[in-house]
Parts: C-alpha cells; sequence; structure tokens
C-alpha cells in the first residue's frame, strides 16, 4: 500500500516533467532537426510572451485571485502600439504610453474588485469582452502593419544568439523566484521572531 502511495506521489510530483522528456525523447527520434539550438531558441521564443504573462498569472494565482483579461491587455497594448508607431511617434514614447494604458487597466481591475467587491472573475471577464471589443475598434478588425521601428529588437532581436525575448522570460522568472525567496524567509523570520 505504501509503494503505491509513494508512486502516486512520484507521478503527480514529476508527471508532467516526464511527460515532457518523453515527448523530447520522440521527437527526438522523428527529426534529427528537433533538438538543434535553433529549434530550441524558436520554440522559446514561442512561448516567450505566453511565459512573460504567466509569471504575473503565478502571483495572481498564488494569492488566490484570478484574471482572465491579461491576454485582452496584452492584446489592446500591441494595437495601440503598432497604431501609435504608424503615427510617427516616437518608440520611447509608444513604450511608456502602452504600460501605462495596461497599468490603467489593471488599477481599474484592482479598484472593481477589492473597493466595488466584485467577484475577480466576473470583473476580469468583463474587462476581457470590453478590451478585445476595444481593440476591434481601434483596428475596425484589420489586421495592423507597415511600421519600422526601433523596438523590433525587443520581439526580433538577438543577445549573444540568444533571442530577447527569451532573456525578458528568463528574467522575469528569475525575478519571481527570487521575490518568492526573500518573501517566504520573511515570513519565517518573522514566525521565528515572534
Amino acid at each position: 500500500m505504501k509503494k503505491q502511495i509513494k508512486i502516486i506521489d512520484f507521478i503527480t510530483k514529476y508527471g508532467i516533467a516526464m511527460v515532457l522528456l518523453i515527448l523530447i525523447i520522440l521527437f527526438s527520434s522523428l527529426s534529427r532537426n528537433f533538438l538543434t539550438t535553433e529549434n530550441i531558441f524558436n520554440i522559446l521564443r514561442q512561448v516567450a510572451i505566453v511565459g512573460i504573462m504567466s509569471v504575473g498569472m503565478a502571483v495572481v494565482l498564488i494569492t488566490a485571485g484570478i484574471d482572465l483579461s491579461v491576454g485582452s491587455i496584452v492584446g489592446v497594448s500591441c494595437v495601440l502600439t503598432a497604431k501609435l508607431l504608424l503615427a510617427g511617434v516616437n518608440a520611447l514614447l509608444v513604450v511608456i504610453a502602452t504600460l501605462t494604458i495596461s497599468i490603467i487597466f489593471g488599477l481599474l481591475n484592482a479598484f472593481f474588485i477589492n473597493e466595488l467587491k466584485i467577484p475577480p472573475l466576473i470583473t476580469t471577464l468583463g474587462m476581457m469582452t470590453t478590451l478585445r471589443g476595444v481593440a476591434y475598434l481601434i483596428t475596425g478588425g484589420l489586421p495592423v502593419f507597415g511600421f519600422k521601428t526601433s523596438i523590433d529588437v525587443l520581439g526580433k532581436g538577438y543577445l549573444w544568439k540568444v533571442p530577447v525575448p527569451v532573456i525578458i522570460m528568463i528574467s522575469r522568472i528569475l525575478m519571481l523566484k527570487a521575490r518568492l525567496f526573500l518573501f517566504s524567509n520573511l515570513i519565517l523570520f518573522l514566525k521565528i521572531k515572534k
């Protein structure tokens, strides 16, 4: 009986990693290009945006919250960025404006949840739907393209052969881990001090 519990604990703890390892072995055997540096960086570049957003979502989930509007906030931010760049606005001002708008949407969510006591699921679902509509209104439902900019390096650039989005994702993950480590040690220290 104890052996079965240990196996279940092992699968629960390492099951996802085992599935990932099996998939890597399978894809490597099916294609000799799978485990190349170029392909690994390509895969990491593709998951970088979701990875960066996941860092913020991890904090929300750790605090027993939920935010469904993250993707729509990113969508409106991207549309705003593209439209401002097409209008010839300075790239630094575009980044500042986009970050400011994103922070305002986050603060609106926080206001509705904390001050008006609307449940997070309802608040963020409403914000998600609203912002998706705003993005469609701004673009007319059409793709935005044709701009050349100096901030392309954030999405397309490389630093020592490593894609910049991957560097940003890894740095955000490490910063979150450091914060969680410091926070947990602070709590432990305060408990010991009492």
